[in-house]
């Protein structure tokens, strides 16, 4: 008698098909992960600016024009984030082209004082622009 050893073809369809069934769920869940870690790398890079921005209107009375009145370089960038810019108090996060569905994105940040509690805390506005 002959000892046959491997897999049948059926077997190996069965195996086949579960790894493609789960790809097919995994694959979407995997783009929007994706997609988050861009846009939390540009929310990271900004959260130190952020309290600086806040320190400096708080000892001056104003808010800094840019990254240099700032005391940060002209240029600062990350994987996915070309550059991070303070214009007059506000922050732009620019993304760079491999940046995926934030390719060449921008993401301004601008504070507000809330009118109604002037002397309350300071909260950052979002506004995207493609």
């Amino acid at each position: 008698m002959k000892n046959k050893d491997g897999f049948t073809l059926i077997e190996l369809m069965i195996v086949v098909s579960i790894i493609g069934i789960l790809a097919a769920i995994a694959i979407p869940s995997f783009s929007t992960y994706r997609s988050r870690a861009f846009l939390c790398e540009g929310y990271e890079l900004s959260t130190p600016i952020k309290s600086d921005i806040l320190e400096y209107r708080d000892y001056r009375g104003f808010f800094p024009e840019n990254n240099l009145e700032l005391g940060y370089p002209g240029t600062i960038k990350g994987k996915y984030v070309e550059n991070i810019r303070v214009n007059n108090g506000s922050i732009e996060i620019i993304f760079n082209k491999h940046s995926g569905d934030y390719s060449e994105e921008v993401i301004t940040l601008n504070p507000v004082q809330n009118e109604g509690y002037p002397t309350g805390p300071i909260v950052w506005e979002e506004k995207r622009s493609f």
